[in-house]
Order: structure tokens, then sequence, then C-alpha cells
């Protein structure tokens, strides 16, 4: 029997942790992953990058092509 090699994508080693092996969640697992989840959307670079999604899909609807023709971040 032969096993083909699987890659694993950060999202899916995240899921991982959400769930023990035995299947059997607690309140505090429950709890400490809405934290962790919690702090990582509080992160600076975490704003930043949604903030730079969030501008390239404007952009993409209203097909610019600079970063110029957007309003500035300081205007929000």
């Amino acid at each position: 029997m032969r096993f083909s090699s699987v890659k694993l994508d950060s999202s899916s080693l995240s899921d991982k942790s959400k769930f023990p092996r035995n299947g059997i969640v607690t309140k505090r697992q429950i709890i400490k992953q809405t934290q962790l989840e919690q702090n990582r959307r509080d992160c600076p670079m975490e704003k930043i990058h949604r903030k730079i999604q969030e501008y390239s899909s404007f952009m993409d609807k209203s097909n610019l092509t600079s970063f110029e023709q957007l309003p500035r971040l300081t205007d929000r």
C-alpha cells in the first residue's frame, strides 16, 4: 500500500488546533481559540493586510490602474 504525499497549507494546520484528537471540545478550548483569532484580527499587520486586500478588490471593481487614483487612507 502506497501513500501519496499530501501538501498541507497553513489553514489546514490551524484547523487541527481547534479540535482535539478525541473530538471533544471543551468550553475553555473554544474561549482560547476565539481569543487567539481576536488577537490575530487586532494585530496591526493583519489590519494593514486587510486594508490592502480591500483596496485591491476596489481597484479591480473600478478598473483603476494605480494606487494614486484611490482615496487616501487617512480620509477614512
